[in-house]
């Protein structure tokens, strides 16, 4: 058991397709004194040595007994410069994941926090908590709150008090609107919890969204050269089920907002809405995309990173090919979302205090320009 291990696992679950998108998820293992977690921004698929910061557990256990500002923002700062305290002589160039003291919470070794596409069908949806105690009993669900230290502690707590009715420490935890952590001794272990979570949900939908890809076509062409204009990289992405969620405003309302972090740190916080009637050419569209863009960004204080164009697809629009490429990703992967929470009763977003603190944080700041470069 050891790094070697970790990095294993984390290339493992990093590279299937519909666990994580960009540079989400996190991993550790841990032993008494020393906590190994992956560095902010590094990517799971790649994961290697570099990537992997070593952490003191004397210190870290220095600030689940501090006191914190009440204040969201201070209180964040504060954890912070203490986490990063925490780091073992050496390993000072390398920034710990935000979410280290949610591992440090788990008395298992290994530690694998992911965000899979049909899990997050689940957090994402009205009835999520209730289908979760349904069909995943040995589950924690951690209602949505600020990340970072609060959220931390907030699952050390629900850990405690499963661990107290149960006589057993809790191995599956499940975050509203955020994604899957499971914790093992065994990196068997993790990949048993891992299929015991995707089975059970797999047969509480039924059935999967239709995710054939859509070509390019004259229309869509014409709006991307539009787009290019504007933006440094533009990629075009398109599949039946997002042709079907950006048919018209009531149905573009089902992928409207934000589903989690990864989302808003990747696509924005919403998406641009282009509705194309059938009156209306690719051409005219074009036409009037400064002025919708210029309209976005006057209203929500930042240029859109994702332009649905309905009856033509999703575009995903940054200052390099791949944060175009990832902010289209992680809107398909918000199409799939919207399909699998309509099984447990439709979607519901992030609340808006939620997703301002996202916008605001500079951890995830720092996360977007290393994971992006």
């Amino acid at each position: 058991m050891g790094v070697p291990e970790l990095i294993a696992v984390s290339r493992k679950y990093g590279s299937t397709p519909g666990w994580v998108l960009g540079g989400g998820g996190n991993t550790s293992f841990k032993t008494t004194e020393d906590l190994y977690i992956k560095a902010s921004g590094f990517s799971l698929a790649t994961l290697d040595a570099d990537g992997v910061v070593r952490m003191s557990r004397e210190k870290l256990a220095e600030i689940w007994r501090a006191a914190y500002p009440s204040e969201p923002g201070a209180r964040e700062k504060r954890a912070l410069a203490d986490l990063m305290a925490a780091r073992r002589p050496g390993e000072e160039q390398k920034r710990p994941s935000v979410e280290t003291l949610m591992h440090d919470a788990f008395p298992q070794a290994y530690v694998v926090h992911t965000h899979p596409t049909l899990v997050n069908g689940l957090t994402c949806a009205v009835r999520g908590e209730k289908t979760c105690a349904e069909i995943l009993p040995e589950a924690v669900w951690i209602p949505i709150v600020n990340p970072g230290y609060y959220l931390s502690r907030i699952i050390k707590e629900k850990l405690a008090s499963f661990a107290e009715r149960n006589g057993a420490p809790a191995e599956i935890v499940i975050l509203q609107n955020h994604g899957l952590v499971v914790a093992s001794g065994t990196l068997e272990g993790i990949d048993a919890l891992s299929e015991r979570v995707m089975t059970a949900i797999k047969s509480a939908t039924g059935s999967r969204p239709d995710t054939s890809p859509v070509a390019p076509d004259a229309a869509s062409d014409v709006i991307r050269g539009a787009l290019e204009k504007r933006f440094a990289s533009v990629m075009f992405g398109a599949n039946a089920e997002m042709l079907r969620r950006i048919q018209s405003k009531e149905t573009f309302s089902e992928v409207a907002g934000s589903f989690s972090p990864d989302h808003i740190v990747y696509a924005g916080h919403t998406p641009l809405y282009v509705e194309r009637t059938h009156e209306t050419d690719a051409g005219a569209i074009a036409a009037g995309m400064d002025a919708a863009i210029d309209e976005y960004t006057r209203k929500h204080g930042a240029s859109p990173k994702v332009i649905a164009v309905s009856g033509v697809g999703g575009f995903g629009c940054g200052s390099t090919e791949k944060t175009a490429k990832l902010a289209v990703d992680l809107f398909k992967d918000a199409v799939e979302i919207a399909f699998y929470a309509a099984s447990f009763g439709g979607v519901t977003f992030m609340p808006d205090e939620e997703v301002e603190f996202i916008r605001g944080w500079e951890v995830e700041a720092f996360r977007t320009q290393v994971s992006t470069q």
